[in-house]
């Protein structure tokens, strides 16, 4: 409780936006001290989210050349890992479905394939 009060205290000087963003700054503080200590909740938990659904909150470790990739990606796109890894799972969901359907997926470069991308099963 103490740690998150402090968080909270850090965040709110620092802030001039709402509560949520306070939050969500602690959060990804969270997660950089995790990820730096390389610790590891050993469970999943689920949580609510704004919408009223629920959601599953996972842990996963990568190794350090993953990471470093993963924050590059976060960066370029402007997001968070988390943001990176669902825009990854929704692609793959996306080439999934087309896959079923018989289509095949590709790097398309004006009017012409320029790749084909192969080994989604």
């Amino acid at each position: 409780m103490t740690r998150s009060l402090s968080c909270l205290a850090k965040y709110v000087t620092l802030t001039r936006e709402g509560p949520l963003e306070v939050l969500n700054e602690c959060g990804k503080q969270r997660g950089r001290i995790l990820e730096r200590f390389r610790c590891l909740e050993q469970s999943n938990q689920n949580v609510r989210t704004g919408g009223g659904e629920m959601a599953s909150k996972l842990n996963v470790q990568f190794n350090d050349r993953q990471t470093k990739r993963l924050e590059s990606m976060a960066d370029e796109l402007g997001t968070t890992k988390a943001g990176v890894l669902k825009t990854a799972l929704s692609l793959l969901e996306v080439a999934l479905r087309e896959k079923k359907e018989g289509n095949s997926l590709g790097v398309i470069k004006g009017e012409k394939v320029v790749k084909e991308i192969i080994g989604i099963e």
